[in-house]
């Protein structure tokens, strides 16, 4: 899975840290959709992160990304996949040890009668984080 996020320069110890970061993320995210903990969700993908539909619709910040995951889940959507498929990662100020990372992300899911009929989903999401 993490074997295809492409990152550029980063030292091995960075490119562990954020794989670990990224393999909780999808873990959180897929366990508080099945346990219909939306707020949670919200939390992770965070404020920066956006999600756009193949059809060019967002979704945006905390309480939006949450509204829209519980509307799934009342839907009758039982679970969601979330892939990191790509990421961006640089360093903050030049420093060493310091860096940020735009994650792409794709989810989908099936509804009870079948597949979404508006596709899977993608979306990024910012974090900041340091290896010392």
């Amino acid at each position: 899975m993490i074997e295809k996020i492409i990152v550029g320069r980063l030292d091995p110890e960075a490119f562990k840290t954020l794989e670990a970061k990224v393999e909780s993320e999808q873990e959180n995210l897929q366990q508080f959709f099945l346990e219909s903990r939306f707020e949670e969700m919200g939390e992770i993908i965070g404020e920066r992160a956006i999600f756009v539909s193949p059809e060019g619709a967002t979704m945006a910040g905390r309480k939006g990304i949450a509204r829209y995951f519980a509307s799934l889940k009342e839907g009758g959507v039982g679970e969601v996949e979330f892939e990191p498929v790509n990421a961006y990662v640089a360093d903050i100020d030049s420093q060493e040890h310091n860096y940020v990372a735009y994650i792409i992300w794709r989810f989908a899911y099936s509804r009870p009668e079948g597949l979404d009929p508006a596709g899977s989903w993608t979306g990024v999401t910012w974090h900041r984080f340091n290896c010392t």
